[in-house]
């Protein structure tokens, strides 16, 4: 699995949240509205299953949020939840 942080332009959240909403693979989405100072907007984070980061990380920097916010990520070593094993199970198929 895969930490994702991302650093969303308040224009863009919309697009964001339904790209994330329907992606294979993705679970424990939270949003933390304003938080965001710098690139000023909206802090979204989530979780991948590796196998479905590269489509996800794909249609992001299609809405060119590594242009105008932010995309980090990290290895996360356990996530024990059964979202977590849904997205690792739905991301493989």
């Amino acid at each position: 699995m895969l930490h994702i942080r991302l650093l969303v332009p308040t224009d863009l959240y919309e697009q964001v949240l339904a790209l994330l909403d329907a992606a294979v693979g993705v679970t424990n989405i939270s949003v933390m509205k304003g938080a965001a100072r710098s690139p000023a907007g909206d802090l979204v984070e989530l979780d991948a299953a590796r196998e479905a980061a590269d489509d996800l990380l794909d249609a992001l920097t299609g809405l060119r949020l590594d242009e105008r916010g932010s995309i980090s990520v990290e290895q996360i070593d356990l996530s024990v939840s059964r979202g977590s094993r849904q997205a690792q199970q739905a991301g493989a198929g």
